[in-house]
C-alpha cells in the first residue's frame, strides 16, 4: 500500500515529464548530456559493444571517464529499452519512488513512527532540487534519491549490521555510476556525520559497553563499508579518477547565497510553490515539534552545518571555502546544492515531530488537535513541491527529437549546443565543452575525406574495412615503415594487432613495418578492465557478506573475526596491482602547452605586440605585459586579451585571474578564469618563464549609443577565500582597487 501511494505521488508529480517524454529538451546542457547517453545506447544497440569509448564528442573521450555521464548505472536498462529521451522521464519517475521509500526507511531507522515517516518522505524525495534537475535535463542528479538509502545503510552498519554496510556500498556505487561530481563527495560528509554520532552514542553508553570495544566495532564497520563501496564502484571510479588526473576539473569563483535567498529557495517565494530547492513551508510546524525530542539534537546540528555550507562565501568564516581546499571538494562549484542534504534532514525532523506529537497525544487527549493539524499540514505540504515540479517541467523548451540517419563516421567541426544530433548521423563534434579540461588534440580536423590516413601518403595505401566506436579494422599496404594516423584523440588504452600505438600530436597513431597488414585497433583501457574485475569481485564479496549476516544484525566480535572480515572485504582491491602487472599501457604524453591559436604558451619573453606593464603582486607573481586584439564576427566587435605572466618558484595555491571589461551604462563583461590559456593553473605552470594567457574571443554587445570600455585585470584567491591579491609594485600601469588597467577603447 505504501509503495502504491508513493508510485501514485511520483506519477502525479512527474506527469508533465512522462506526457512529453518523446520530445527533446533544448536546454544547452541537455545537448551533451543527451549525447553521452545516446552514444552509450548506440554503442550497445547498434554495434553490440560495451560503451568504453565515445568518439562523438571532443574528438573521442573515454566514456566511463566522463564524470557527468550516467549510463554506468541500473537506469541505463530503461535507456536501452525505451530510448534516451523517453528514459529520462521514466528514470525521474522510478528514482522518485526509490527516494520516497528510502526516506521513509531512513526516518523509521531514526525512531519515527510509520505515519510520521510516510508523511515526511516527500519532503526530500519530491523536493525542488529534483524538479530543477529535470527541467535542465540533469537526470544524473537523480542519483541523489539514493542518499537516504546510503545514509540508512551507514546508520545501520555503524550499529553492527553487515547487511547495512552492503546496502550503503551498493547505493554509493550506484550514485557514482549515475554520474556527477556532487553525490559521492556529499555522501562522505553524511557518512562523517553518522560516524561522529555513532562515536558519541558509544560514549554516552560506555557504562553498558567498554568504549574501546565499541570504537573497534564502529571503526571496523566503517572500514568494511568503505572498502566494499570502493570495490563496487571501481568500474566507474577508476576511469573517472584517471581522466580527471590528466584533465583536471579546476573551478574558481567565490559563489555565495544570502540568508534570504536560501530561505526562498527552500521554503518558496511569495507564491510558496516555487523554489530551486523547494521542500515547502508547511513542513515547518512538524520540524519545530521535533525539537522536544532529544534524538533531534544531532539532526539540528547537522542541519545547521548544511545551511552554513549552502551560504558559501557570503558568510565569514566560510565553511564552504575551507571545504574546497580538500580534494575532492575542490571540484564543487555550487554551495546551494548542500540544501538537498538539508531537505533530507528536514524530512527526518518532520517525521520525528509527528512521532513526538503522537507520543504526547497518547498520554494526553489535548495533544490530539495539534497532532492532527501538524500531520495534515505535512501531508498537504506535498502540493507545493508537486506544483513546483509541474511549473519547472512546463518551463522547458521542447523540440522534436533528432532523427537517426546513420552514415560512415566522420569528425565535424561541430556545435556543442547541438551535440545531441551528432551520434544519430555518424558525426563527431569537435566543438567541445565540459566542466573539466578535456584533453583534446589541436591537430584534429573536421574536413577530412578519410578519417584514417598515412602520415606520408606516398608510403602506400590505407582503407577502412569496418568501424565501431571501440574498434577499427584497416587494410594497410606500405612499401616502407609508415605511420597510420586516426583522426581521434590519443589514449593509452588503444591496442593494435600489429605495430605500436603512439601519440601523434595528441591523435591516435600506429607505427607499422613495411608490408601488407590487416590492422585491428580496439579500445580496452586498463582502468575499465581492471575496474570491472575489482567490481565483479566486490559483488561476490557483497553477496557473501549478505548471506553470512543472515536476517539479524549479528555483531562481529574479536580481533580474529575482524581481521578475517576486513581481509575478505579488501580482497577485491588486490586486482588493482594485478591489473598493472598484466595490462601494460604506455605513459600518456604530456600535451604541449599552447594558446588557443596554437602558438607556444611558455616563451622566454613577451611578444613584441604586447605592452610592457611589469606589475608585481603579493606572492611574487608579475604581470609582465598585455595586449588587446580586435576583430569582427557576425557583425559584432570581438576582443581577445593576452596577459603575459611570470611566476616565481613558490606562489600561493588556488589563485585565479579576474578580467573585467567595463563601460558606463552597460553590464560588466567578465572573463575570469583559473587556467592559463585554458591549459594549466598558475601554480602548475613553469616558473620564471613568460606565460601567454590568451583568452577566448569576447563578443562586445551592440549598443544604440557609443560606449567607452576599460579593461581591468588582477589576481584573486579564486579557490581560497575570494579576496583580491594586493599590488606590491604598480610598474608602468594604473592601479585601482588592486586591479590593473590594461587599456581603454571605444565602440560605436
Amino acid at each position: 500500500m505504501r509503495l502504491a501511494a508513493f508510485a501514485l505521488l511520483a506519477l502525479i508529480a512527474k506527469w508533465p515529464l512522462l506526457a512529453s517524454a518523446a520530445m527533446m529538451n533544448d536546454f544547452r546542457d541537455a545537448q551533451y548530456f543527451t549525447l553521452f547517453e545516446e552514444a552509450a545506447r548506440t554503442t550497445v544497440v547498434r554495434f553490440h559493444e560495451l560503451p568504453l569509448w565515445n568518439p562523438y564528442y571532443c574528438g573521442g573521450i573515454p566514456a566511463l571517464g566522463i564524470p557527468s555521464a550516467r549510463f554506468a548505472s541500473p537506469p541505463f536498462l530503461l535507456t536501452l529499452l525505451f530510448g534516451t529521451l523517453r528514459a529520462n522521464a521514466l528514470i525521474a519517475f522510478a528514482m522518485s519512488v526509490l527516494g520516497l521509500e528510502g526516506t521513509f526507511r531512513y526516518a523509521r531507522a531514526r525512531g519515527s513512527t510509520a505515519l510520521g515517516a510516510f508523511a515526511a518522505a516527500p519532503v526530500f524525495a519530491m523536493a525542488g532540487f529534483f524538479a530543477r534537475a529535470s527541467a535542465l535535463d540533469w537526470i544524473n542528479f537523480y542519483g541523489f534519491e539514493l542518499v537516504p538509502w546510503a545514509a540508512l545503510g551507514i546508520h545501520s552498519a555503524l550499529r553492527g549490521s553487515r547487511r547495512g554496510a552492503v546496502v550503503a556500498a551498493f547505493a554509493l556505487a550506484w550514485m557514482i555510476g549515475q554520474g556527477g561530481t556532487y553525490a559521492g563527495p556529499f555522501m562522505l560528509l553524511v557518512g562523517l556525520f553518522e560516524l561522529v554520532e555513532a562515536v558519541g552514542r558509544a560514549f554516552v553508553r560506555r557504562k553498558r559497553r567498554p568504549m574501546g570495544q565499541a570504537l573497534v566495532a564502529i571503526m571496523g564497520m566503517a572500514a568494511m563499508l568503505g572498502l566494499l563501496a570502493l570495490a563496487l564502484s571501481a568500474f566507474r571510479l577508476w576511469p573517472v579518477i584517471e581522466n580527471l588526473a590528466t584533465s583536471p576539473r579546476i573551478l574558481g569563483g567565490a559563489p555565495g547565497n544570502g540568508g534570504r535567498a536560501v530561505w526562498h529557495s527552500v521554503f518558496g517565494d511569495a507564491s510558496l510553490a516555487r523554489g530551486e530547492m523547494l521542500i515547502g513551508v508547511l513542513v515547518l510546524p512538524a520540524v519545530l515539534a521535533s525539537f522536544w525530542r532529544k534524538r533531534t539534537l544531532p539532526i539540528v546540528v547537522v542541519a545547521a552545518v548544511w545551511i552554513w555550507l549552502a551560504l558559501g562565501y557570503s558568510v565569514r568564516p566560510s565553511l564552504f571555502a575551507e571545504l574546497r581546499r580538500i580534494p575532492p571538494y575542490t571540484m564543487l562549484r555550487y554551495p546551494e546544492r548542500f540544501l538537498a542534504l538539508f531537505g533530507l534532514v528536514a524530512a527526518v525532523a518532520a517525521a520525528l515531530g509527528v512521532t513526538e506529537l503522537s507520543a504526547r497525544a497518547r498520554k494526553r487527549k489535548g495533544w490530539r488537535i495539534p497532532l492532527v493539524i501538524v500531520t495534515a499540514l505535512l501531508l498537504g505540504n506535498v502540493v507545493l513541491p508537486t506544483a513546483n515540479d509541474h511549473a519547472e517541467a512546463k518551463g522547458r523548451a521542447l523540440v522534436a527529437p533528432p532523427v537517426d540517419q546513420p552514415q560512415d563516421f566522420h569528425q565535424a567541426r561541430g556545435n556543442r549546443w547541438l551535440a545531441a544530433y551528432y551520434p544519430g548521423i555518424g558525426r563527431g563534434s569537435l566543438s567541445c565543452f565540459d566542466d573539466y579540461n578535456v584533453a583534446q588534440s589541436a591537430a584534429l580536423r573536421g574536413d577530412l575525406a578519410e578519417e584514417e590516413t598515412l602520415a606520408d601518403p606516398t608510403a602506400g595505401t590505407i582503407a577502412r574495412e569496418s568501424w565501431t566506436p571501440n574498434a577499427l579494422d584497416l587494410h594497410v599496404a606500405v612499401t616502407r615503415p609508415a605511420r597510420v594516423i586516426v583522426n581521434q584523440n590519443f589514449h593509452p588504452g588503444w591496442r593494435a594487432s600489429v605495430g605500436e600505438v603512439v601519440s601523434d600530436a595528441g591523435r591516435i597513431a600506429v607505427d607499422l613495418p613495411a608490408g601488407t597488414h590487416a590492422l585491428h585497433l580496439h579500445f580496452a583501457p586498463r582502468s575499465a578492465t581492471g575496474g570491472a574485475a575489482v567490481s565483479l569481485l566486490g559483488l561476490l564479496v557483497a553477496i557473501a557478506i549478505w548471506r553470512r549476516a543472515g536476517a539479524t544484525a549479528t555483531p562481529i566480535a574479536g580481533r580474529r573475526a575482524w581481521a578475517k572480515q576486513l581481509a575478505l572485504t579488501a580482497a577485491p582491491l588486490f586486482a588493482v596491482p594485478l591489473s598493472f602487472a598484466l595490462v601494460r599501457e604506455p605513459e600518456r604524453p604530456t600535451p604541449p602547452l599552447l594558446t588557443p591559436q596554437g602558438e607556444p604558451l611558455v616563451v622566454g619573453t613577451p611578444p613584441p605586440t604586447s605592452r610592457p606593464l611589469h606589475v608585481h603582486f603579493e606572492g611574487g607573481v608579475e604581470l609582465e605585459a598585455a595586449a588587446l586584439h580586435f576583430s569582427r564576427a557576425f557583425d559584432a566587435q570581438v576582443v581577445t586579451l593576452e596577459l603575459d605572466w611570470k611566476r616565481p618558484a613558490a606562489i600561493p595555491a588556488g589563485l585565479g585571474i579576474f578580467v573585467h571589461i567595463e563601460a558606463p551604462g552597460s553590464d560588466t563583461l567578465g572573463a575570469d578564469h583559473v587556467l592559463i590559456g585554458n591549459q594549466v593553473p598558475l601554480e602548475g605552470a613553469p616558473a620564471d618563464q613568460t606565460l601567454r594567457d590568451v583568452t577566448a574571443p569576447i563578443g562586445l554587445p551592440t549598443t544604440t549609443e557609443p560606449r567607452h570600455w576599460t579593461v581591468r585585470v588582477g589576481l584573486w584567491k579564486a579557490r581560497a577565500g575570494g579576496a583580491r591579491l594586493g599590488v606590491r609594485d604598480p610598474g608602468q600601469a594604473t592601479i585601482t582597487d588592486n586591479a590593473v588597467e590594461i587599456e581603454s577603447f571605444d565602440t560605436p
